[in-house]
């Protein structure tokens, strides 16, 4: 799940994943009308809130750094903080809200956040939470507790669900660096495997050129030759392409002979070379990505 923008599978699967963070963490629906209750005791002191983190991150060289844009940036941060604080006292949890939280963590990631200062910004914005409600509170000491109790579960799995998009973000990046590693050290092969066809086309191309009164038969072969040679070089730069971006495999049955022996089609082995395959009955339709494993 890299894109900031998620498809309706992948915010449906994160929901999922976040429900079974609540399942864990026992919340219930009376804990969110707890923290609902607790908006309109809460919102009016946002502002104030929000004003103490941003001045809080001026006293920090490694948190504000990522802060480029000036007090302009900061003025819209504030802005979309105390939205971001609204949500989370409104009672409403559903696959939007899950969905904007996600993408708080991807976001921090492209910043160059630190995870550690999302976790104690997080800390710092709960505290000051707790003072106010403590300072404003009228009701019974022990529905206060309660309610508390309420808030500290919705603020954990806000956490969960920021750092589960950072690992996420994380590991996706280190696969990427991983991936071009590989290419690099792959270059040898994919050179060799682009001269076959190429060697292939030269040889039918100098016929087609050299050729005194080739039969028809003679130049169709040829530039058969030449059509599925160009077909075989770009199937290599897709594949090389497609390993760069690091796709999903497209998983689903296929005939596994059929493609083996794609494959060795495709490889243009000398004839002094014999393959035999032997697919046993119970192996001949795996799941995966025929195109991939080609």
């Amino acid at each position: 799940m890299h894109a900031t923008v998620l498809s309706e599978s992948e915010a449906a699967q994160l929901f999922e994943r976040y429900r079974e963070l609540q399942r864990y963490a026992s919340w219930s629906v009376e804990d969110a009308v707890r923290v609902q209750a607790l908006g309109p005791l809460l919102n009016t002191q946002l502002p104030d809130l929000v004003e103490d983190f941003y001045q809080e991150i001026e006293r920090h060289p490694n948190a504000a750094k990522v802060i480029t844009g000036g007090q302009e940036q900061v003025a819209r941060l504030k802005v979309t903080l105390i939205r971001w604080l609204e949500e989370l006292l409104a009672g409403q949890y559903g696959v939007d809200y899950v969905a904007r939280r996600w993408r708080v963590g991807l976001r921090h990631v492209e910043i160059g956040l630190d995870q550690v200062y999302t976790n104690m910004a997080l800390s710092r914005l709960r505290l000051g939470l707790i003072r106010v409600l403590s300072d404003i509170w009228s009701g019974p000491p022990q529905e206060l507790v309660v309610s508390l109790g309420s808030l500290h579960k919705l603020l954990d799995l806000d956490l969960a669900i920021i750092e589960d998009a950072y690992q996420a973000e994380y590991l996706r990046r280190h696969q990427q660096i991983e991936r071009m590693a590989a290419i690099g050290q792959v270059a040898g092969g994919i050179a060799h495997e682009l001269r076959n066809p190429l060697n292939v086309i030269k040889t039918s191309v100098y016929y087609l050129l050299h050729a005194r009164s080739p039969t028809a038969e003679k130049t169709a072969e040829h530039l058969n030759r030449i059509h599925k040679q160009v077909g075989l070089a770009d199937g290599v730069i897709t594949a090389l392409s497609n390993f760069a971006r690091l796709p999903l495999p497209d998983m689903e049955p296929f005939d596994l002979g059929a493609m083996l022996r794609e494959a060795v089609d495709s490889a243009s082995l000398p004839s002094s070379i014999v393959v035999t395959m032997n697919v046993e009955p119970e192996d001949r339709h795996p799941l995966g990505d025929p195109a991939q494993l080609r």
